[in-house]
């Protein structure tokens, strides 16, 4: 029955033998047929399926990348994340085949699957099809990343390369934002829009992905060793808090807030951390305009503000968007369509990703979009207890088990106040507990069957 099974021997010969045909056909066809940029791109991606089927975690690491920074939309190159997806894929299929079995999965993982369902089942009674299966597309996409992470980061070290490869690609699009401002090509507005690539595009999401990163930098930079990974760690709080003051985002603000007072509360080393902090937001709010100020001093003057007022109007249509659809919703990706009917100006968006979740899902929706931030947290829980038991307290799943809850916290209040449900920030967050958990599982029970294994052969 072996023969029937695909070996790494065996993989390597048929990728090896399909590279070579691939790159051979392609030569051949751009002799006779076709432009040579279409060549070009068949032989990168052979070479590139060829690589990542060699290590496979260098397609994760590429594929993250393109779900963070979408060079589709901001170099207008079609069909990169639909390729990188499916080569992606194509690379999990046959390492199950070559491990004769599925990664080992989690209850946040399955509630990622209940939810994927979901926005399924919105696809089949929503009114307006263009945007849900938009919407459904997007949700495999997040899937696929999500089974990528728990498959292929399965050491500290890759889950560690994981999240520095996050923290440079908000680096960079942050980096873009300050460099546009500097040259001036930004423009005359007073708040950052669209000028940050990929998913950090609007001031408010970018505040979102701020508040959910800065706990797990200053843990970072607490216990840091190296002068590299200091300045590293350094240099990404700085970009990060520089575009926070600059998006002016009410709603970041009440969610930075809420994170200072959570990593205060569960810190057991108060004092350095309170030093880190009190520099870095005292740098941060006394570099700040005093357009910064105003804006937030419209804050406690809601009733009076129409951004604020509009919100709440935006919410209160959602709520009767779910009360006429409970079970399924409206479909997702339709609020803006369906808003006018509710009072709204075309093309309004919920402003609230739970509202949104009710609304677009239905109840089915929002209970697995609900049950992945609870499993995400009761899988930083079990990081802890793992450790525990292991007696290994230090080190990166250690910091990621206590700055990822609070991360969750600075998702959960921001979300409130912006519509993310469809991003990828909570579901990359999910996945690298998630990857953490299924890790540190395994090193207790292998840890539990060394006795066991010594006693049998004494």
């Amino acid at each position: 029955m072996d023969r029937f099974f695909l070996t790494e021997q065996k993989l390597k010969k048929i990728i090896g033998g399909a590279g070579l045909v691939a790159i051979s056909i392609g030569l051949a066809l751009s002799l006779l047929f076709l432009p040579p940029y279409i060549t070009f791109f068949l032989v990168i991606g052979v070479a590139w399926l060829a690589l990542i089927f060699r290590w496979p975690f260098l397609g994760l690491i590429g594929y993250l990348l393109v779900v963070l920074l979408r060079p589709s939309e901001v170099y207008g190159i079609p069909y990169v994340a639909k390729a990188a997806a499916g080569s992606c894929l194509l690379v999990l299929l046959a390492h199950i085949v070559q491990q004769r079995k599925f990664p080992t999965v989690n209850s946040a993982y399955k509630a990622m699957l209940f939810f994927s369902a979901a926005v399924a089942l919105s696809v089949m009674t929503a009114f307006w099809l263009q945007p849900v299966l938009y919407i459904w597309q997007n949700t495999l996409k997040l899937l696929v990343l999500y089974t990528l992470i728990i498959a292929f980061a399965s050491t500290e070290r890759r889950l560690g390369a994981l999240g520095v490869v996050v923290l440079v690609a908000i680096g960079y699009a942050g980096s873009h934002v300050i460099y546009q401002l500097i040259t001036g090509s930004a423009g005359s507005d007073q708040r950052i829009y669209d000028l940050a690539w990929g998913m950090f595009g609007d001031s408010n999401e970018f505040a979102q992905v701020v508040t959910m990163v800065i706990p797990i930098l200053v843990l970072l930079l607490m216990e840091s060793k190296g002068i590299i990974w200091r300045v590293f760690y350094t240099a990404m709080i700085g970009i990060n808090m520089t575009i926070f003051i600059l998006g002016k985002s009410r709603g970041g603000f009440l969610g930075m807030l809420v994170v200072v007072v959570a990593l205060i509360y569960s810190s057991s080393r108060r004092f350095m951390l309170l030093a880190i902090l009190i520099l870095v937001l005292g740098i941060a709010f006394l570099s700040a305009p005093s357009a910064y100020f105003e804006r937030l001093g419209s804050i406690a003057d809601y009733a009076q503000d129409e951004s604020a007022t509009g919100r709440l109007d935006a919410w209160k249509a959602g709520i009767r968007m779910f009360l006429r659809n409970p079970v399924t919703g409206i479909g997702a990706g339709c609020f803006e369509f369906a808003s006018p009917d509710y009072g709204l100006s075309a093309g309004m968006v919920a402003h609230n990703s739970f509202v949104t979740a009710l609304a677009e899902t239905g109840l089915i929706g929002f209970s697995a979009f609900i049950l992945i931030m609870v499993y995400t947290f009761r899988a930083c829980s079990r990081i802890d207890t793992n450790l525990k038991r292991l007696g290994r307290q230090k080190g990166l799943l250690y910091i990621l088990a206590r700055g990822l809850p609070i991360s969750m916290i600075g998702y959960i209040v921001t979300g409130i106040f912006i519509s993310t449900i469809f991003y990828p920030h909570l579901y990359i967050l999910s996945a690298m507990a998630s990857a953490g958990e299924i890790m540190t599982d395994r090193w207790v029970t292998e840890k539990s069957a060394a006795p066991a294994e010594a006693n049998v052969s004494g």
